[in-house]
């Protein structure tokens, strides 16, 4: 009897270790899984900046950790937009152009952007060529959170 109590006892506890083990590498599996899903996720979403790069007036790149995409004006986009700033921080106003181009052009095409199956639930951020710290414009889903310019009057008509 005792032979046979210590074979069961051992056959028990070989499932024990058997299911354990398969629970683990269950478990190391999904987990694999999420990792190797959420690394696609954010090489999608650096190739979208690429692509925005190629296709825009700006550098764009995409910053994991804030789920945001930067981005930097370039060429005379740049000087426009660092000349209006400028006149914005010492009037508290900006050319009627740039405005007009900034809400009918820029702040849509953002929203546009945002709302891409690679740009949803990430901010979009035209950095401040002043201080590359600070946002212009930030963007999110389609809703405007922030507008540096918000202020800004103009008339349509004219």
């Amino acid at each position: 009897m005792p032979t046979e109590d210590k074979t069961n006892s051992t056959i028990k506890i070989n499932w024990k270790i058997l299911i354990s083990v398969v629970a683990i590498a269950l478990v190391a599996i999904v987990a694999g899984i999420v990792l190797i899903l959420h690394n696609n996720k954010i090489n999608d979403k650096r190739d979208f900046a690429q692509q925005i790069t190629n296709e825009t007036n700006y550098t764009v790149k995409y910053v994991a950790s804030r789920d945001a995409f930067e981005y930097f004006a370039s060429g005379d986009w740049q000087t426009e937009l660092t000349n209006n700033v400028e006149e914005y921080a010492s009037d508290e106003q900006v050319s009627t152009s740039f405005i007009k181009d900034w809400r009918s052009t820029v702040i849509t095409s953002f929203q546009a952007r945002s709302q891409q199956r690679q740009g949803k639930g990430s901010r979009f951020e035209i950095m401040n060529p002043e201080n590359d710290k600070k946002t212009l414009l930030v963007i999110k889903n389609g809703k405007v959170v922030q507008d540096a310019f918000s202020d800004i009057t103009y008339d349509y008509d004219n």
